[in-house]
């Protein structure tokens, strides 16, 4: 599976002051949440990069293979702990 980044979300994770590689990072053994967001059918991803930063990664289907970055941005602390909870559980 493959991820591409668009123009708008990849700077909205550097507004956020997540980069790129933090994104490759913690989608690896992400928690994959399916959801709906406005309408449109996501896969929201809880992960953690080497340094154990957590982050939430909102991606989209592009086709058969491949996804799009939507949104990234860093987890809540209600949201780590869950992730924790989930990590151990494993």
């Amino acid at each position: 599976m493959g991820f591409e980044w668009s123009y708008w979300s990849l700077s909205r994770a550097y507004a956020a002051g997540v980069q790129e590689y933090e994104v490759a990072q913690a989608v690896r053994g992400a928690w994959p949440r399916p959801a709906v967001v406005d309408g449109l059918a996501v896969l929201v991803l809880w992960g953690r990069t080497d340094a154990g930063r957590g982050l939430y990664v909102v991606t989209r289907r592009l086709n058969q293979w491949d996804r799009e970055y939507v949104d990234v941005r860093e987890l809540t602390a209600d949201e780590n702990a869950e992730l924790a909870h989930w990590e151990a559980a494993r």
